[in-house]
């Protein structure tokens, strides 16, 4: 993988961005506003370690990568526990025929997810632009 891939995921990550900002002014679609909050974290967390060579598999656990990503930036593992959070939205997201209940995400978690992706985008985005 090169810079060329990682610049390309961040790019992804911010229309992902851009997709829960512009969700969260309309203030519905909360499972919608989650869902791309996790692909902004996924995509940047990639990016990440792309860049630096690491080899990132094809997976979705964002506290898989987020661990991966705390050798490279130390302030990882302050997110742990969200990339956590999120690798269950992944599944929850994606798959809700496996949990027993149909999980609905409310506005609050709708607003935290978005303000953790945009810490994670931030990171990310500062580290590559060095």
């Amino acid at each position: 993988m090169s810079s060329k891939f990682a610049l390309s995921m961040l790019e992804y990550a911010e229309m992902d961005l851009e997709n829960c900002r512009i969700l969260i002014e309309q203030d519905k679609l909360y499972n919608l506003i989650v869902l791309h909050a996790q692909q902004v974290v996924e995509k940047s967390l990639k990016a990440l370690l792309t860049y630096h060579g690491e080899k990132i598999g094809n997976y979705h656990d964002t506290k898989s990568l987020c661990i991966k990503a705390e050798k490279i930036i130390i302030d990882f593992k302050d997110y742990r526990n969200d990339c956590s959070d999120l690798a269950n939205v992944y599944v929850a997201t994606h798959y809700p025929d496996i949990n027993d209940d149909v999980i609905l995400f409310t506005q609050n978690n709708a607003i935290k997810f978005y303000e953790i992706a945009k810490e994670i985008f931030s990171l990310v985005s500062n580290e590559i632009a060095e």
